[in-house]
């Protein structure tokens, strides 16, 4: 627990129970262990996130996010306490979904410029931003190497993140990790994806930012997992963050999720140390 944020236990206490939230979302068909399925567009509460156009900035008051309330000024918000549970075995992730842009497709080689470049509203030094595929119709099943092109954390321009599209068509909201370029910890902006071969369909994809949060790692099916700030280590969560979650899927059946969670007010810390 970071001595900045809460100087002892005592204060900690005193902070809860902050913002207690609920999550519950329905089951789902994956594409199979070892990937990941975002929730965002996933029936429950909170309800079917928007999709609300090319570069569109997410915050707080966006339909579908985890509801946050105003914070005290002079405050920071943390994510103090979590509990989720999977019918299935699973690890559920909690993120800050940023930006994105929805109107993708797989069967061109051709750059895909974004209409308006992904440029993360509450991390504009891009750390710990990352650069994930967002499947929302099947892009075909020949493989191919996709690549976008974004500012990493330090300002430096035309950076390629890669995706290695497998043999086989993604499921409806699939999300895909791009790796960013060795040395690279985070994205300030992208501005276009490319794909080296046809993948053999149209589809549909976006290409989001997001930025992790906390994950919770459910290692038996019809259980949950419930982590403290001491597990947890504390993960700030800004005060406008489009909270959303996806999880690393162990199977293609995958069962509900559902869960509470407590966001507490604390003293802010370097943003260095974040």
């Amino acid at each position: 627990m970071s001595p900045a944020a809460f100087p002892d236990w005592g204060a900690y206490i005193a902070a809860l129970p902050g913002q207690p939230r609920n999550i519950d979302k329905a089951a789902f068909t994956s594409e199979g262990a070892g990937t990941f399925h975002d929730l965002w567009r996933i029936a429950g509460y909170p309800g079917i996130g928007v999709l609300a156009g090319n570069g569109t900035i997410y915050n707080r008051a966006t339909l579908g996010a985890i509801p946050i309330n105003t914070v005290t000024q002079s405050k920071a918000l943390y994510l103090g306490r979590v509990h989720l549970g999977c019918g299935s075995i699973g690890t559920p992730i909690l993120y800050d979904r940023l930006t994105c842009n929805n109107s993708l497709v797989g069967n061109t080689i051709g750059a895909q410029v974004f209409t308006v470049p992904l440029v993360p509203s509450r991390h504009t030094m891009g750390r710990g931003v990352q650069i994930w595929g967002e499947i929302y119709l099947a892009i075909g099943a020949t493989a191919s190497s996709m690549g976008v092109t974004y500012v990493n954390q330090s300002g430096v321009g035309g950076r390629v993140a890669v995706y290695q599209h497998p043999a086989n068509a993604e499921t409806v909201n699939q999300l895909v990790r791009f790796e960013l370029q060795g040395g690279d910890t985070g994205v300030r902006s992208a501005s276009q994806l490319q794909i080296s071969l046809s993948t053999g369909a149209l589809g549909s994809m976006g290409i989001t930012l997001l930025r992790r949060i906390a994950e919770v790692p459910v290692t038996l099916a019809g259980g949950s997992q419930t982590l403290g700030p001491a597990e947890l280590g504390l993960p700030w969560v800004d005060p406008e963050a489009c909270m959303a979650a996806m999880i690393f899927c162990s199977t293609t059946a995958m069962s509900f999720m559902e869960g509470s969670l407590n966001l507490v007010e604390g003293e802010p810390i370097p943003l260095d140390s974040m």
